[in-house]
């Protein structure tokens, strides 16, 4: 068989891209939906990545990752014990705690996906009339749109993808007046300089209304995300490394029917901006919401501590230990191991209604059992006869 580890090595570059800016997914908890485009990790962390010493928050030295580091098991224990007291332990507050409690007492499995409550602060709070403020955003929205037809096109066929998904519903007249907490959010176009072919849409929970916002009101929850060093550590492990991602992650977590008015927007019927917009509702956590990457990754969590048991425990456990929000980063010490982790992972994750997507492998024989639609687009037309 043919090499091809040149083509493999040039689609694995978009790994490197985890130490200068994460996916949106992994930044959805800024509220300045400008930053979304901008490194979320700090100098210091970009130095530690790349220099010889690392250090925590407790002031404690990580061996550096250009050392002989001897027996890579060793290491490997010695990162989880840092981990497990830096993510699960001094990091928690009192609201992450209870947070935390909310999401372990009301996960539910709805239609093959798990479904949270959004974890208000105050459950009781009667929130402002939000709606004059979503209707002038639109309005805003509406002049920007027309002056741009292909950004225009785009959006609305994003928005037709979001309502026929099931992510978003128009709202029946008959529940537009409810006794569930209401809350209206702007939307807006984000559009990566590197990607201008490629349009977000962006609920701005960041809005303010009589001095609030919606992210005001929610917990943040845990941080639940593994540390960064630790994943990309455990990824120069073993031989074979394979590399994929979770499609439309938060998207993937159904919100808890009585908090779906608390995400209501404005739409026009078909994206014809001649009509009256309608209400319209969101029944997925959302990027822009400060808790959706907490509530997301404890759903994940949640697929292997309930599924995992069907599987090899190494399954299992990748979930747990090798993913940085919705990025997978594992890898296996033989083609055939690898084969059977692509194939294990898939399944597990689906069990959550999480769907592995953009495969990418060093090894030829894991991309051919990989069907071309699932693998990265930089594999999608190497040949491999």
């Amino acid at each position: 068989m043919r090499s091809h580890t040149g083509a493999w090595r040039a689609a694995l570059r978009p790994i490197h891209t985890l130490l200068k800016g994460p996916s949106l997914e992994t930044q959805a908890h800024v509220e300045e939906e400008s930053s979304f485009y901008l490194t979320a990790f700090s100098s210091d962390v970009e130095a530690d990545c790349l220099g010889n010493v690392l250090i925590n928050d407790e002031g404690s030295s990580f061996p550096s990752l250009e050392d002989d580091i001897g027996d890579v098991e060793s290491l490997m224990q010695w990162l989880r014990s840092h981990e497990e007291v830096s993510n699960f332990g001094m990091k928690y507050s009192r609201e992450d705690v209870v947070a935390y409690d909310m999401m372990t007492r009301l996960v539910e499995r709805v239609n093959a996906h798990y479904q949270l409550p959004l974890p208000w602060k105050n459950d009781s709070e009667v929130p402002p009339d939000s709606l004059p403020m979503a209707s002038g955003r639109l309005e805003g929205l509406k002049k920007r749109l027309l002056r741009n037809s292909a950004m225009r096109d785009k959006y609305i066929e994003n928005m037709t993808t979001l309502l026929e998904k099931g992510y978003a519903e128009g709202i029946p007249e008959d529940q537009v007046g409810t006794k569930n907490r209401v809350w209206y959010l702007p939307h807006h176009p984000v559009v990566n300089p590197k990607k201008p072919e490629k349009v977000r849409i962006v609920f701005d929970c960041a809005a303010k209304c009589s001095g609030q916002s919606i992210n005001d009101k929610l917990m943040k929850g845990p941080d639940l995300v593994n540390n960064l060093v630790g994943v990309l550590a455990r990824f120069r492990k073993d031989r074979v490394a394979v590399v994929a991602d979770i499609e439309a992650m938060f998207h993937q977590v159904s919100v808890a029917p009585r908090d779906r008015d608390a995400l209501r927007f404005l739409w026009w019927p078909g994206g014809d901006m001649s009509k009256v917009a309608n209400p319209h509702r969101m029944n997925v956590h959302l990027f822009g919401a400060r808790s959706s990457p907490s509530c997301s990754t404890f759903c994940l969590r949640e697929t292997a501590r309930e599924h995992g048991k069907f599987f090899d425990p190494r399954v299992a456990d990748a979930v747990r230990y090798n993913f940085y929000v919705d990025d997978c980063l594992a890898t296996a010490p033989c083609d055939s191991s690898a084969i059977k982790l692509v194939k294990d992972l898939k399944s597990l994750l689906a069990l959550g209604g999480f769907k592995l997507t953009r495969w990418v492998s060093t090894s030829d024989a894991v991309m051919e059992s990989v069907p071309v639609e699932e693998r990265g687009k930089a594999c999608q037309n190497v040949s491999l006869g």
